[in-house]
């Protein structure tokens, strides 16, 4: 974990979430990291992830099922806000975004609105997203570097689920779920790609990777926007995001909590998909926010 913290923030990541991981090691490493005796973007962890026996990970799971009751996540919402903690709750299918919804967690995870036949975006609910949007949840669709794999599987059907909720008002924010099988943490940028070619305008996908990803983490008084009294964390890339997303792959300069970090070297796999030729002034952001890596509620 500690190789992919690095990886994380030589791409230009400087605060992420981390949703689950084993013996608490996410809490070793966010604290090596705070302490400095290890690099790596700010760690918001979640420890030991609530996830029933035959959840999400378990070979023949039916994503589209909840596994939760209402009553559970309304007592696991109430309990973590009496503690000043906030809910992620990992939902596919439309019953478990409603029961998300109605019991008031602070974000889902992939909200794609699987049905039963399996494929992503088949079973979107119109009223629900408005629902999420007026209870202020924000949703990270968790865009990565498997976009056109899945819209080989799936169509354009995830794309317009994406674009309907950022329509209907929902705050959509970046994460790529990197530590799924060939999810890599250094392959950020590609997910902002992603959601940029579903139709996001790249002011709203810099938004969603920078200041309303640290509202939904709860940070935002420390980092996601560049101004007095915030920690110093700013990424420069060669190009402008605004004008061309895959700048954001061309990363110059990393500065985390005031700490200049070297960028990676671009690995083969970016170079290849990588547009134009990198010419023109670099621009300097707030450092970019990961929401989420892999885990459930």
């Amino acid at each position: 974990m500690l190789h992919t913290a690095r990886e994380l923030l030589r791409a230009g990541v400087t605060t992420a979430r981390d949703l689950g991981a084993r013996s608490f090691l996410d809490v070793a490493v966010r604290d090596a990291i705070a302490r400095g005796i290890a690099d790596g973007p700010r760690l918001v962890t979640a420890a030991r992830p609530l996830t029933p026996t035959g959840g999400f990970m378990t070979d023949g799971s039916a994503p589209w099922f909840a596994q939760f009751s209402l009553a559970e996540l309304t007592t696991v919402v109430a309990e973590s806000h009496r503690l000043g903690k906030r809910v992620a709750a990992h939902a596919h299918g439309r019953e478990g975004i409603a029961r998300a919804v109605a019991a008031r967690v602070d974000s889902i995870e992939h909200c794609s609105f699987a049905g039963q036949d399996g494929k992503f975006g088949s079973d979107f609910d119109p009223a629900l997203a408005d629902e999420i949007a007026a209870a202020g949840i924000y949703v990270c669709p968790t865009m990565n570097v498997h976009a056109l794999t899945m819209r080989d599987r799936f169509g354009d059907a995830l794309e317009k689920v994406i674009t309907a909720l950022h329509s209907r008002g929902v705050q959509l924010i970046a994460g790529t779920d990197a530590g799924i099988d060939n999810c890599p943490h250094g392959g950020y940028a590609c997910g902002l790609e992603a959601l940029a070619a579903a139709g996001l305008p790249p002011a709203e996908v810099l938004d969603a990777a920078t200041l309303r990803a640290a509202r939904a983490l709860g940070v935002d008084d420390r980092t996601g926007s560049i101004a007095p009294g915030k920690d110093a964390d700013i990424v420069a890339v060669r190009g402008d995001p605004l004008r061309d997303i895959s700048a954001l792959r061309r990363v110059e300069l990393v500065v985390a909590r005031g700490t200049q970090h070297v960028p990676a070297a671009q690995p083969a796999w970016v170079r290849a998909g990588q547009a134009g030729d990198g010419a023109g002034p670099a621009g300097a952001d707030a450092g970019l926010v990961e929401p989420a890596r892999h885990g459930s509620l």
